[in-house]
């Protein structure tokens, strides 16, 4: 058990977890907070062991994930459908709390960096994994194959090296897990527009999140 209280009291029901580059675990604990009672908070544990709460009030915080700088912590909101981000300071606080997006209809859940600085947010009843910068601005929109889309992971496709038995990255593909539908949906990366090829998948993607998604092919 890493940690079941803070200061003595239990935790609502944690729900979604994420690492910085440096160890320290974040998560969400949304259990029973809403739109009408918003008493969701979002923990940090530090590699030492030590608890802090970052942010109370919140109505369902729900999936996380650290800025590829590591100067920010995104959480989605679910209840009131709006992305929120934090400044995180060096003494392992949030501050300057702000709605970066908001959507017209429900919902968020997991969500995650990709390495081109591309955040992926799966849409719990929406049926699709949206694309947005870090400003918030919506790049695209990707069919998950289901009504229950949980959380975004990544992982890359491998083929044999021509002329030896070594495996090499050919291409890097994004699944989404869904509750119910056709199961796993597999979308291919595009390079960021300029790239020298626009039909080639980038290689060695580092996502900036840990989420319990099994990403597997089909």
């Amino acid at each position: 058990v890493v940690t079941d209280s803070y200061e003595g009291e239990p935790y609502l029901g944690p729900n979604d977890v994420c690492f910085d580059l440096a160890g320290n675990l974040y998560f969400s604990d949304p259990t029973g907070s809403s739109n009408e009672n918003p008493i969701g908070r979002v923990y940090r544990v530090a590699r030492d062991g030590s608890v802090t709460r970052l942010a109370d009030g919140m109505a369902f915080p729900n999936g996380l994930a650290g800025s590829p700088d590591q100067s920010k912590l995104y959480v989605a909101e679910s209840s009131p459908n709006r992305l929120i981000v934090f400044d995180l300071t060096a003494d392992g606080r949030a501050e300057n709390r702000r709605v970066v997006r908001e959507w017209p209809d429900p919902t968020l859940d997991g969500i995650m960096f990709d390495e081109y600085g591309r955040l992926w947010v799966a849409r719990w009843t929406g049926g699709t994994v949206d694309v947005v910068s870090e400003t918030g601005e919506l790049l695209g929109s990707v069919e998950a194959g289901g009504d229950r889309v949980t959380a975004p992971a990544a992982g890359p496709r491998t083929s044999p090296r021509a002329g030896s038995g070594r495996p090499r990255a050919a291409a890097s593909r994004w699944w989404s897990c869904a509750a119910r539908g056709t199961g796993p949906s597999r979308y291919t990366s595009p390079r960021p527009p300029g790239s020298k090829s626009a039909r080639r998948a980038p290689g060695g993607v580092s996502p900036r999140g840990r989420f319990g998604c099994p990403a597997r092919a089909r």
